[in-house]
């Protein structure tokens, strides 16, 4: 019978011994979780970086786990490219279906011209490459890569990537501020208000495109912009 049924863990290996045929036949596996998460088990985000002579690679599978660590390449002109989360630098980063920032870093060996490219397995809604450097936002559904001019002195937590997965529509069109590390990057033109819980203006600034500004101290805020209203929890 089925009230006894044992899950059987994600890559796991079993062993199953039956008597006779007819036991094999009255054999029943049942799919305990369905269809209620919100990414399938194969759902990943490839990222690859190059320049006209040497790439790299990084990626996001969306399961439990930790990942694997990024390490140096032997030959030192290669990019580095890999995925930071929790204050550690990924070659593979396993990541939560909550995910909704991923922060990519970037070391550029040499003076030149790069290319960031994604490849996504899932049904992403919204996939926005977000260029701390300059300003510049990239909607990788529809570009697919992002060329730039990087440095050996750039910031290595140049790029922020925001992504969505709802299927069909974009619940972004309210949301025009988000965390990163130490700043806030804020994507709209006007005047942008930062209130505390009690209502006291904490700071005003003019903003135009996608800027970077620094985030205030840890606590919950609204921000306001053109209209807009948007409540942030700073880490």
């Amino acid at each position: 019978g089925t009230d006894n049924a044992t899950p059987i863990k994600p890559n796991t290996g079993i062993l199953v011994q039956a008597k006779s045929d007819a036991n094999m036949k009255n054999l029943v596996f049942i799919d305990t979780d369905g269809h209620n998460t919100a990414k399938s088990g194969d759902d990943n985000i490839m990222f690859t970086v190059k320049n006209s002579v040497y790439s790299d690679v990084a990626y996001v599978l969306f399961k439990e786990g930790r990942g694997l660590n990024k390490i140096e390449h032997r030959n030192a002109d290669i990019p580095m490219l890999y995925v930071v989360n929790n204050g550690e630098d990924f070659a593979i980063a396993d990541m939560n279906d909550n995910t909704k920032l991923i922060n990519l870093g970037f070391e550029a060996k040499t003076m030149g011209q790069y290319t960031i490219s994604v490849k996504a397995e899932g049904e992403f809604s919204y996939m926005h490459l977000v260029d701390k450097l300059t300003g510049d936002d990239t909607d990788m559904l529809m570009e697919n890569s992002y060329t730039f001019v990087g440095t050996p002195g750039d910031r290595l937590d140049r790029f922020v990537l925001r992504l969505d997965y709802n299927a069909g529509h974009s619940t972004d069109s309210e949301t025009f501020a988000y965390q990163s590390g130490s700043d806030i990057i804020v994507s709209g033109d006007g005047t942008l208000e930062v209130y505390d819980v009690l209502g006291r203006l904490v700071s005003t600034q003019r903003v135009s495109g996608v800027q970077t500004i620094a985030a205030p101290q840890m606590g919950v805020y609204i921000f306001k912009l053109n209209g807009k209203t948007q409540k942030m929890i700073i880490r």
